[in-house]
């Protein structure tokens, strides 16, 4: 999965705060509590040396969370602290394994995925009732998919020879 650094650095946090609440697993919650710390995170807590070639594009998408959420006059620090309060806390003891993320935050990301494929002209979707259909939208990334596709129709009957 390709993720940026601001995504990334997110995921971390909910892995911690996940690990926090002694949950087994990373929920949707734990990435909104993650993203409002995110917000609040100054540039000296990012720790990102300014030479560093990802330090623009992990501050671009700080300062790009931090207009939205300041856009809907979210107290951050507040309501992360009240979600926080209203999860809970479960019983899951952490042995420093791997946080996974919970089947709805795994679709959560499959949704971000498509919208932004969708934003790119890549993906367009249209729905009939309840059912979603998506079809490849950009004309180069079909020749790409139909040339990768031919070449492994080729191999497989080279290989039947």
């Amino acid at each position: 999965m390709d993720i940026s650094p601001g995504t990334e650095l997110v995921w971390r946090l909910a892995a911690a705060e996940a690990i926090a609440a002694r949950r087994e697993r990373i929920e949707p919650d734990h990435f909104f509590c993650a993203l409002l710390k995110f917000s609040e995170v100054g540039t000296k807590e990012l720790g990102v040396a300014a030479a560093h070639p990802l330090a623009k594009v992990l501050m671009s998408e700080h300062d790009r969370v931090q207009a939205v959420l300041k856009e809907l006059s979210l107290p951050t620090t507040r309501v992360r602290r009240q979600l926080r309060g209203a999860l809970g806390r479960g019983t899951y003891e952490h042995k420093g394994e791997v946080v996974h993320r919970s089947t709805a935050s795994r679709q959560l990301f499959n949704r971000a995925a498509r919208a932004a494929l969708k934003d790119k002209g890549v993906l367009a979707s249209r729905r009939e009732g309840t059912k979603v259909f998506y079809q490849l939208e950009n004309k180069k990334v079909t020749q790409v998919l139909n040339c990768v596709y031919n070449h492994c129709q080729a191999k497989k009957r080279k290989g039947q020879q």
